[in-house]
Parts: C-alpha cells; sequence; structure tokens
C-alpha cells in the first residue's frame, strides 16, 4: 500500500502525449475540490527530454524529483492531483534511478493507440522516426502499468464523461484504501 507522500496523498494521472491525462486530471482536481498539479511542464519538462537523451538519468530522476517536491510545497491539501508523476519519469530513466520514487503513489495510466495519438496529436505524417518514438512511449507506459499493477483507462475507447466517471472511481477507491494525510 503507497503511502502519503511528504504529507500528501498524491493522484497521479499518467501516460503519453494526447492521452486525456490532462482533461482528466483537471477535471478531477476540479470535482474533488484538490489542486491539480503539472510539474513537468515546459523548459524544465524539455530539459528532463534532453538529459534522458543523452543518458544522463541521475540528472533525470532528480530534477523530476525536484520538480514534484517544489510544486508539493505550494499545496497544503493533504490530497493533490498530478498530471504526470513517476510513471513518465521511468519512461526516460534506466531501473537503477527507479528506488528514488519509491513508495510510489496510486497512479491511472491514461492509455490511447498510436492511430489515436497521432490524430490528437495532429501529426498524421510524422517521419517514421517519431512514429518509432510514440510507439516506444505507448508500450513502456503500458509495460509499467502492468508491472506496478496500475489501473488503465482505454481514452481512445471511452467517451470523456465514461473515462471521467471511471478516473473518479478510481481516485475515491485509492483515496480510501490509502487514506488522506492529516
Amino acid at each position: 500500500m503507497p503511502d502519503a507522500f511528504e504529507g500528501h496523498l498524491i493522484l497521479a494521472l499518467d501516460g503519453h502525449d494526447g492521452s486525456g491525462k490532462t482533461t482528466l486530471a483537471r477535471r478531477l482536481a476540479k470535482t474533488m475540490s484538490v489542486p491539480y498539479v503539472r510539474p513537468f511542464t515546459g523548459a524544465g519538462g524539455q530539459r528532463l527530454l534532453n538529459d534522458a537523451a543523452a543518458g544522463r538519468f541521475g540528472e533525470v530522476s532528480h530534477a523530476a524529483k525536484g520538480m514534484v517536491n517544489d510544486a508539493l510545497a505550494l499545496v497544503s491539501d493533504p490530497v493533490v492531483v498530478f498530471d504526470r508523476h513517476w510513471m513518465t519519469v521511468f519512461t526516460l530513466v534506466d531501473e537503477s534511478w527507479w528506488h528514488e520514487w519509491m513508495p510510489l503513489p496510486p497512479t491511472l495510466l491514461c492509455w490511447i493507440d498510436l492511430g489515436t495519438t497521432l490524430q490528437r496529436l495532429g501529426a498524421r505524417d510524422e517521419p517514421p522516426s517519431a512514429i518509432e518514438e510514440h510507439t516506444r512511449y505507448l508500450a513502456a507506459y503500458r509495460e509499467l502499468a502492468a508491472r506496478f499493477d496500475c489501473e488503465t483507462v482505454r481514452t481512445d475507447l471511452l467517451g470523456e464523461d465514461e473515462a471521467f466517471a471511471f478516473a473518479l472511481v478510481w481516485a475515491e477507491r485509492s483515496v480510501a484504501r490509502v487514506g488522506a494525510p492529516p
């Protein structure tokens, strides 16, 4: 059972670009009246990608952990909805860095197939290397969800309201199972 992280219960929605995680995370946070956090945006997120491409996995893990800590320092609510968290980091670093992220918070994977990914990103004419990159990330997220027993919502098969209902039930079960910190 995951513990609350630094006095917070993190509910992480994760997945590849275009998978619906931002839409669901924002709506979930609003419905639950809890903060919404998106730690890996802008220049910081690009730095993570650049460091990962250069094989600087320790820098990726430490920088991402710092971004999460910085985001948590800004909220006092016991429950926080994250738009990306450990699962994104694990797609960027090798397994030797995963221990830094334990215990893992409850995480819901938002997943779509490659065709839907390309359609949602408006990238139908991407070069083969970009398509291979999307394929790699989609597989990595799916493997991580299976390995760490995370639930998955197929946002390519469900409408937004159905996907949100699934996410809300998942979040409520997670809060009941883990409990919100005092």
